[in-house]
């Protein structure tokens, strides 16, 4: 979560460059990659981020080299 949280950072830091980019690659407006595409590519980075330390499961060792992990939906 931390890493997905600072790359959404980064991509703030960065919104300008990266809006440039998209506008060359797929012929959007600037203004629009600027305000839409990079920051909510950040956003998202952001929320992730913030949901995996949420992420629970039970953990069933396998043997040396696996694992095996069951998530079943809160009230299950």
């Amino acid at each position: 979560g931390r890493i997905l949280r600072r790359a959404a950072d980064i991509m703030r830091d960065r919104n300008h460059d990266l809006s440039v980019l998209e506008t060359y690659d797929t012929g959007k407006p600037y203004q629009e990659t600027s305000v839409a595409d990079a920051t909510s590519g950040a956003d998202a980075l952001e929320y992730f981020g913030g949901m995996a330390a949420t992420l629970t499961g039970e953990h069933i060792q396998l043997g040396e080299d696996w694992v095996y992990t069951r998530r079943e939906p809160l009230g299950v």
